[in-house]
């Protein structure tokens, strides 16, 4: 296990959050598809349209408003598997560290994983979709230095 999913999964585990018997499987650090050259080209960041749909299905007793989300999700995000949930968590600091929860889907609600590519500035990134239904999808794009861990995750999700 890599650096950064030991630190994912000491957050997690620090946090209280894992339900008994509950498992982390791996964790990759991502931007919503385009936020890669649209962080690069300004500090306005874009988030994904789907988040509305998804956060319906987070387990709390209120669910995040969309722009709340983003809020969040400013600076990218760690997508973090367990054995029975994903967790989308802000990154905080310099650090790249781990900041809050931002989101929990159960795995259950996701009915698609697809691992495809995207081009930006003519380097090719990995881009993960999360289906949640015929027309609702998160889209997920990976640093360069972060493809394996991309990989990691689209198997561990098969």
């Amino acid at each position: 296990m890599g650096k950064k999913q030991t630190k994912v999964e000491a957050f997690l585990v620090e946090s209280g959050v894992l339900a008994e018997g509950e498992t982390f499987i791996t964790a990759a650090k991502a931007m919503p598809l385009g936020g890669i050259m649209k962080h690069a080209k300004s500090s306005s960041f874009y988030m994904f349209g789907a988040v509305g749909a998804v956060a319906a299905s987070v387990a709390e007793k209120r669910s995040p408003q969309p722009d709340e989300v983003e809020a969040k999700l400013k600076k990218g995000a760690y997508v973090a598997l367990t054995s029975t949930r994903l967790f989308l968590l802000s990154i905080g600091g310099m650090s790249s560290a781990p900041k809050e929860i931002a989101l929990v889907i159960d795995r259950s609600a996701i009915v698609g994983v697809e691992l495809g590519t995207t081009r930006v500035a003519m380097v090719k990134l990995p881009v993960l979709k999360l289906s949640l239904g015929p027309d609702d999808s998160i889209d997920f794009e990976f640093a360069k230095p972060d493809a394996k861990d991309a990989e990691d995750l689209y198997r561990s999700m098969q």
